[in-house]
C-alpha cells in the first residue's frame, strides 16, 4: 500500500484502495439524479467508474499471467 500525503485519508493502490474507491463509486450511483446533478459530482462519479474498470483489466491481466506461469512451472517440475 502506498499512501501519497495528496490522497489522505485515502488509501492508494492495493486491494483496501480498490475496495475504498468502490465503495465510493457505489455510494455517488446510489445517489438520486437530483443530489448528484453537480458537474462535480458527475465527473467524479465517471472518473471512479474508470479507475474501477482500469483496476479490474489489470488485475485480470495480472491474475492471467500468473496463472500461466504457476501452470507452467508445475508442468516443468
Amino acid at each position: 500500500m502506498v499512501n501519497r500525503t495528496s490522497r489522505k485519508p485515502f488509501q492508494w493502490g492495493s486491494k483496501e484502495g480498490y475496495q475504498q474507491l468502490s465503495a465510493i463509486g457505489q455510494i455517488l450511483r446510489s445517489l438520486p439524479c437530483r443530489e448528484i446533478d453537480t458537474d462535480y459530482l458527475s465527473l467524479l462519479s465517471v472518473w471512479v467508474d474508470q479507475a474501477l474498470s482500469n483496476s479490474h483489466a489489470v488485475a485480470r491481466t495480472y491474475a492471467t499471467g500468473t496463472m500461466r506461469s504457476l501452470a507452467n512451472s508445475t508442468l516443468v517440475l
